[in-house]
């Protein structure tokens, strides 16, 4: 049984405005109410800000800027498909320090909470990156990740097969 994923970013929120995020949100809803099977990839804008981009069978990929609040209710509807009104405010947003890489802060979240990943072997890997895919009940995450030396020492260390 995996503990459940919390993540706590202890980052500063930001309020933003140069997106419509409230839109994206209410589409996220959309999807979540139909019961949409979601595809997920975390991503940094080049402000710092962190992002979802989130797709489905039905829907193109779009962004969704996220916060504490917002990333766990997107986490707990793909690993039990219920979902609730979790963002409060769509436009507070959730703002990594310098230095910081929101996916591999993400994917990290997700080694220590013993969640199941599936690596892309590197003989697979054309780019260079640590590629994988996190399965969850309602959809999956994937993740590229700089093939950095700490990655990979954090990776070994934890005893990820990569």
């Amino acid at each position: 049984m995996l503990k459940p994923l919390i993540i706590h970013a202890n980052e500063s929120v930001k309020k933003f405005t140069n997106y419509d995020n409230l839109k994206a949100y209410e589409q996220l809803l959309a999807m979540m109410k139909r019961g949409d099977i979601l595809t997920i990839s975390g991503k940094s804008d080049q402000y710092g800000h962190a992002y979802l981009e989130i797709q489905s069978p039905r829907v193109a990929k779009f962004k969704y800027y996220v916060n504490d609040n917002s990333l766990n209710g997107v986490i707990k509807y793909m690993e039990t498909g219920k979902y609730y009104d979790f963002d409060e405010n769509p436009m507070d947003i959730l703002v990594h320090q310098a230095g910081t890489n929101f996916p591999t802060w993400l994917v990290k979240g997700f080694v220590e909470s013993n969640a199941n990943i599936q690596y892309v072997p590197f003989s697979r890997e054309y780019r260079n990156s640590i590629a994988g895919i996190i399965p969850m009940f309602r959809g999956k995450i994937h993740f590229f990740l700089p093939r950095t030396e700490e990655n990979f020492l954090y990776f070994i260390n934890k005893q990820q097969i990569i």
